[in-house]
């Protein structure tokens, strides 16, 4: 299960060095329960998605579902196979 996080610009380097302060034996546990995705607010044609920062990948706001992948100019559309 993925669960998305939105993160204030410029956070990346506090939320790692965070990150790194858990231990092992927490990172296990939280990985078990879930995955977490860094993402931050993105709109494209008046729709609102948030996008992973770090491959650009978008999801739906309210259902947290992948929707597809900016390119940089425009929406790739998922495959539900992937």
């Amino acid at each position: 299960m993925e669960m998305l996080q939105l993160i204030p610009e410029g956070a990346m380097n506090e939320n790692k060095e965070l990150s790194e302060e858990l231990s092992e034996e927490e990172l296990s546990e939280e990985e078990d329960a879930v995955e977490e995705i860094y993402a931050e607010p993105f709109t494209h044609n008046g729709i609102q998605y948030l996008k992973k920062i770090d491959d650009g990948t978008l999801y739906n706001v309210e259902s947290e579902e992948m929707v597809g992948k900016w390119n940089g100019e425009s929406i790739e559309e998922c495959n539900e196979e992937e």
